[in-house]
């Protein structure tokens, strides 16, 4: 029989469980002790001794790693001259992509106070490079902070930064002392060759959102998936939404690209999802815990790391997965999806609301293998298979749906939504046209009636609801303004307008203000406030009031 060792190592093999990753290290709870218990049960020995064989190469694993991430030689590192100090992380790149060095990883020390734009002129001259882009944890290297401003630390189980790098166009060659001459006399290209065009497009969308938002929103119009409706932003996250829609949807293009897309789309996604993070912190912090692309943006960043491979990326995965589950159990009922499992079982055609789960499902599972949890990746997985099933169409009630003018996608979500029948789905295809058309004509109305004064659109239900009481509509949507859409706040404040309107103005307390230079309808305002009469009352709040209601001595001083 072969050692103990070789028979624990080679169960670990099998089930692809890597002792130096969460959650054997650090240890969590009693996981190692659990994982020997099993191993001990299936090799048929004692359960102490296989515990401190899985310690053993875990500790050997652990060895390793450190010894992989050591300072490299001289030879195989860069000419600068070496770091000492307290704040030395080693950065260990994966390079995506080609570069002129060849290279495939890159180690490198650097210091945990260096701007980033230092840390990337090192990484360019280590790669024979003009411009890198470097990824770790999720997020885009920023040239003008240290890397401990922005959160950038070794990995403590292992020691190392682990980023990823997207190389750029080759560093242009320097000329020698017989072709400086004919360099110097031609037009200089060397911007053009170093020109990026990831970057570019990166900057262009930027830029184009920044000019669609400086006067206003311009076109650009957020909705309720639901409703249709328009909702309001915040004048402050504005740009930043727009810059990550836009992002966010090009790298979803990338994404879908078969040759390298992954590697081209992982930028533009996180760079979206830090444009995500400026929206909350601007103010939109209520829009962002309900707008579906954020949680698809972070499905979507966790596909980009599955395609690419790179199990260092694994914990920020697993933390944005953890993202989207939040924001799918805020939109889809956990009955629901019990129920819908039962259908799915059942043979029965589930609705489109499902596919972000079954998303969540199949990426979970993927992390959750990477992990060594086979047992609990096989669960997800299994799961996000069924439901996978269970979203077939017939393909044949597609090409009937798509003659009524719908789209493909359109087609195949009215099945999904009508459990197969062709009949239902056509008939939901021509409903969802008036529905829609109904929404555009609400988004108008919502245009038309203006923002209340704690920034959401007048709620034209609310709005109809009023003046079905005989109410005048400018009335209604004034009252609604003042009240934020609350109704019965709104009927009140249309109630005392009224009641201050129905008060009589004394003529002579009329005069008395008049002679004192307040204009006719603020004097004639003020009285009724206070019942008609009270000069000094009435005189008391026209003093305290801003604008063409002051007195013309008060005019008079303001020009």
């Amino acid at each position: 029989m072969a050692p103990l060792i070789d028979r624990v190592r080679a169960e670990l093999r099998r089930e692809g469980v890597k002792l130096w990753l969460k959650p054997y290290t650090p240890p969590e709870g009693s996981s190692l002790i659990d994982l020997g218990g099993s191993y001990a049960s299936r090799l048929n020995a004692d359960a102490g001794e296989v515990a401190k064989v899985l310690e053993e190469l875990r500790q050997h694993a652990l060895a390793k790693l450190q010894a992989k991430a050591a300072p490299a030689t001289p030879q195989a590192t860069s000419s600068a001259a070496p770091i000492s100090g307290g704040d030395i992380v080693t950065l260990l790149g994966k390079v995506l992509g080609a570069c002129p060095t060849q290279h495939r990883e890159v180690r490198l020390q650097v210091r945990c106070s260096q701007t980033g734009e230092e840390v990337r002129q090192q990484l360019c001259n280590e790669l024979g490079l003009s411009t890198v882009k470097v990824i770790a944890g999720g997020k885009n290297l920023q040239d003008g902070a240290t890397l401990s401003a922005q959160g950038w630390s070794a990995d403590p189980a292992c020691g190392v930064l682990r980023v990823l790098l997207l190389p750029g166009p080759p560093a242009p060659s320097k000329p020698t002392a017989a072709g400086l001459s004919e360099a110097t006399a031609q037009p200089s290209t060397s911007s053009d060759s170093m020109t990026d065009d990831d970057s570019c497009t990166i900057a262009q969308l930027r830029a184009a959102a920044e000019r669609l938002t400086a006067e206003g929103f311009g076109d650009f119009e957020l909705s309720d998936a639901s409703t249709g409706r328009l909702v309001a932003v915040p004048p402050g996250a504005r740009q930043a939404l727009v810059t990550a829609i836009a992002l966010h949807a090009r790298g979803r293009e990338l994404l879908a690209e078969e040759d390298g897309g992954a590697v081209k789309a992982v930028e533009f996604l996180v760079e979206a999802s830090g444009c995500f993070d400026r929206c909350r912190e601007q103010g939109a912090a209520e829009i962002m815990d309900k707008l579906a692309n954020y949680g698809q943006l972070q499905l979507d960043i966790c596909w980009a790391y599955a395609l690419l491979g790179d199990a260092s990326y694994l914990p920020d995965a697993e933390a944005r997965l953890q993202v989207a589950e939040r924001m799918i159990r805020r939109q889809v009922d956990k009955n629901f999806l019990t129920l819908a499992e039962v259908k799915a079982e059942q043979g029965a055609t589930l609705p489109p609301e499902v596919l972000p789960s079954v998303r969540l499902w199949l990426l979970r599972g993927v992390a959750k293998a990477g992990r060594g949890s086979v047992a609990a990746a096989r669960e997800d997985l299994q799961r996000a298979a069924l439901f996978i099933q269970a979203l077939q169409v017939d393909e044949t009630a597609v090409e009937s749906l798509l003659t009524l003018g719908a789209t493909r996608l359109q087609c195949v979500a009215a099945l999904r939504r009508c459990e197969g029948s062709a009949d239902r789905a056509a008939d939901d295809l021509l409903a969802a046209a008036s529905q829609r058309k109904a929404a555009k004509q609400e988004r108008r109305a919502q245009r038309e009636y203006g923002l209340t004064n704690a920034g959401v659109f007048v709620d034209p239900d609310s709005v109809r609801q009023i003046v079905s009481m005989g109410i005048d509509e400018a009335a209604a949507i004034n009252a609604l303004k003042q009240s934020n859409n609350d109704v019965m706040g709104a009927l009140e404040e249309i109630q005392r307008k009224r009641a201050r309107q129905e008060v009589l103005v004394d003529d002579l307390a009329l005069a008395s203000l008049l002679s004192m230079g307040f204009e006719q309808s603020a004097a004639e305002a003020a009285l009724r406030e206070v019942g008609g009469q009270d000069v000094e009352a009435a005189c008391a709040k026209l003093a305290t009031a801003p604008g063409p209601g002051q007195a013309v001595e008060g005019a008079e001083a303001s020009k």
